[in-house]
């Protein structure tokens, strides 16, 4: 009995890849759940593709999602709900890698070529959409010394109004994560033969983070958030 699987079909190439499948993704370093894209939800169809150019990497995802139910199931019509996703890796160093990414939730029509260009702003397109769909801009940065030590942050924006950023506006949509892991050798600690590696972990997300001012289009897929696990505040 076989009812749930996932897995992706491939095409692999020099300098990329594209992909067909079924499953989720997750983006940043982090033991307690990823602020900008979490793996702890149900699989959904998707779309991916990625190239890489010397140091830089270009990473595209578009996704079939299924709208939160807010009335009872025999009774709703699924309305078409969609996960768009670019980030750009650059790694100057081997064990230093820096990324920038926008994400994009968008329902109630088909697919929207507008958000498969690859060489603008969503968020510019987003606002030329009439601002009907939900954007989320984010970065990071991740650097590793050999299996010994990882530093590691993220911070992904909703929306923001410079006046009020260090205020308790409502509107003000932001997360910040970040965190550092170092590895023990054997016979440092209690476990003689073994090595302990201990990771310490913050994460603060605002209210509101993950929401919309259209039902149809919070981040989230088929009831379940797809950003931080523990949600906001």
């Amino acid at each position: 009995n076989l009812n749930k699987i996932y897995g992706s079909l491939s095409y692999l190439f020099d300098f990329g890849n594209v992909s067909l499948g079924r499953g989720t993704h997750l983006i940043g370093d982090n033991i307690g759940g990823s602020t900008i894209l979490n793996d702890a939800v149900n699989d959904y169809g998707y779309f991916s593709s990625e190239i890489t150019f010397g140091k830089l990497r270009l990473s595209f995802l578009h996704a079939t999602l299924i709208p939160d139910v807010i009335e009872p199931a025999e009774d709703y019509d699924y309305q078409d709900k969609y996960l768009v996703l670019r980030q750009i890796n650059y790694m100057p160093l081997p064990q230093l890698d820096l990324y920038f990414g926008e994400q994009v939730i968008y329902a109630n029509r088909g697919i929207d070529p507008s958000y498969l260009l690859p060489h603008i702003f969503y968020r510019i397109t987003e606002h030329n959409l009439q601002d009907r769909d939900n954007v989320q801009m984010y970065a990071g940065a991740s650097w590793r010394y050999r299996d010994f030590a990882t530093l590691y942050g993220s911070l992904i924006i909703g929306e923001l109004r410079k006046k009020e950023i260090f205020s308790d506006w409502w509107g003000n949509k932001y997360a910040l994560q970040g965190g550092g892991s170092l590895l023990f050798a054997e016979g440092l600690l209690y476990h003689q033969n073994e090595a302990v590696r201990t990771t310490l972990e913050f994460t603060a997300v605002r209210p509101w983070m993950y929401t919309h001012k259209t039902i149809a289009t919070p981040f989230s897929h088929d009831g379940i958030g797809l950003g931080f696990p523990e949600g906001s505040n």
